[in-house]
């Protein structure tokens, strides 16, 4: 576990900061990208989350309320990564530079994300050959990118693994164990975990969609109305003009 000290960058997120995170972070470009890398960017007590396709010159960039204190710097980190921190409330935020471990944390909950290196080679990946049918049912686990260095699993002091595990095992709330050790008697509660997260992620998305198909649908609506209020003044002045010509006929 990394050891922070005064020289890291800090950031700490109000809770409405966290639901923003959680909405606009999706939705950023670069999903398909290799490692889906978003940049968590930190300058003058601003935080901005960016994203950026493979063909894009330049990053869009959000800013996100917060309360900033240390040196300006710039990580890049996998969505999905922070996206599973954000869900689980680690509020707080400590970056050292752009290739250090992010370190987020909560009261006594920590997890640790290992940045993606933007200005590393490109690395060909292989797709993984699909699992047996018998074995369609379970869950899948998240990929993996190959040019990112792998998360530590969050931990608690109250109670820490023997030995380091998987980022996707992390279980916000501790579940019933039987006589196998397992959550669920199977060892693929963790997997119900991500895809719960998945779930909810793409929700988020349909429900972004449905509000960008409203507010075309108001704006339509308003120029609509701007066109007729245009055409009712148009027939107002040539009634006026009709009136004034009545009104100087000399009987």
């Amino acid at each position: 576990m990394p050891i922070t000290d005064g020289k890291w960058t800090r950031v700490t997120l109000n809770e409405q900061a966290l639901k923003q995170l959680l909405l606009i972070t999706p939705s950023l470009p670069g999903e398909e990208s290799q490692n889906r890398a978003v940049r968590l960017r930190v300058e003058a007590h601003q935080l901005s989350v960016e994203g950026q396709n493979m063909d894009d010159d330049t990053w869009t960039s959000i800013p996100v309320e917060a309360v900033v204190s240390g040196k300006p710097v710039s990580v890049a980190l996998n969505r999905r990564y922070l996206l599973s921190a954000l869900c689980f409330g680690l509020n707080k935020i400590e970056i050292a530079d752009p290739l250090s471990p992010v370190v987020f944390s909560n009261g006594g909950k920590k997890m640790v994300i290992m940045p993606v290196n933007l200005e590393g080679p490109e690395v060909a990946t292989t797709p993984a050959p699909p699992p047996p049918a018998a074995e369609q049912t379970a869950p899948s686990e998240p990929e993996v990118p190959t040019q990112e260095r792998t998360a530590v699993m969050p931990t608690t002091t109250a109670a820490r693994a023997t030995t380091p595990e998987p980022m996707t095992t992390f279980q916000p709330v501790e579940p019933h164990r039987n006589g196998n050790g397992n959550g669920n008697g199977n060892g693929n509660g963790n997997g119900s975990v991500i895809k719960s997260l998945v779930e909810h992620v793409e929700q988020i998305k349909e429900n972004l969609k449905g509000v960008i198909r409203d507010l075309n649908n108001v704006i339509e609506t308003v120029r609509l109305a701007e066109k007729e209020k245009r055409t009712n003044d148009k027939e107002i002045d040539a009634i006026r003009s009709k009136l004034r010509q009545i009104e100087n006929v000399t009987i």
